[in-house]
């Protein structure tokens, strides 16, 4: 339904250029145990325990066919945070033949004030983990985008990809804060002070800019503009 309805809205734009529409499938859920409170719209229960190896594949497969049988254009894989659970996705996405893009999330240690993947795992060496999963399997025409990330950390995770990573580059930060169980957007970034930072994004090698939670049309529109 959700590709039916971006589906309807390209075709009732005249656009002067090709719109492509993207699934997105996402591993946080399934890769980070979530502790379920009274209010929180993530789910019931007490605690969220890691779906089986065996299932978790067989979820990304199912996920990845069925956006792909409804017509999407690419896939994008994001918030890869747990390379094994990585793997199961850009599997299941590689085996529809479409493009599919690798989207990696970082966040600050708030004591060392390092950057990690999103959850607390270090990124050193995940492409090489990735490589000793799925072979030479995710071809260089692959983009990989620094995405969920607080807009001030993106330019510094770009330079940690490129260090395992030669192929095309993307970035869409976010900005806002995460109070449970939603986000907040009071202090979100204007789409001015976005665009500066998008612009350091560039010299980096990011070929394509949007933006994540807390970036909208505003923001978009003055990129497109700008740069």
């Amino acid at each position: 339904l959700a590709v039916q309805l971006a589906s309807q809205a390209r075709d009732s734009v005249s656009a002067d250029r090709p719109i492509y529409i993207a699934g997105s499938i996402s591993t946080v859920r399934d890769a980070i145990p979530f502790k379920h409170t009274e209010g929180n719209r993530l789910g019931r229960g007490t605690a969220n325990e890691q779906i089986p190896a065996a299932k978790s594949k067989a979820n990304y497969r199912e996920q990845a066919q069925l956006l792909a049988e409804a017509g999407v254009d690419l896939i994008m894989l994001e918030m890869m945070v747990d390379r094994e659970r990585a793997g199961y996705a850009i599997s299941a996405a590689l085996e529809t033949g479409l493009p599919t893009w690798i989207g990696l999330s970082f966040q600050r240690e708030k004591v060392h004030g390092t950057l990690r993947l999103w959850g607390g795992a270090q990124f050193d060496g995940w492409f090489g983990q990735m490589t000793d999963v799925l072979g030479d399997r995710i071809p260089r025409s692959s983009l990989v985008s620094v995405m969920h990330t607080l807009t001030e950390d993106v330019e510094e995770s770009l330079h940690l990809i490129k260090k395992e990573w030669s192929g095309l580059l993307g970035a869409y930060g976010h900005s806002g804060e995460f109070a449970m169980p939603q986000w907040t957007f009071d202090t979100s970034a204007t789409a001015q002070a976005y665009l500066e930072h998008a612009r350091r994004w560039v010299p980096t090698g990011a070929q394509v800019i949007g933006g994540c939670c807390g970036i909208g049309p505003e923001h978009i529109s003055l990129i497109r503009q700008a740069l």
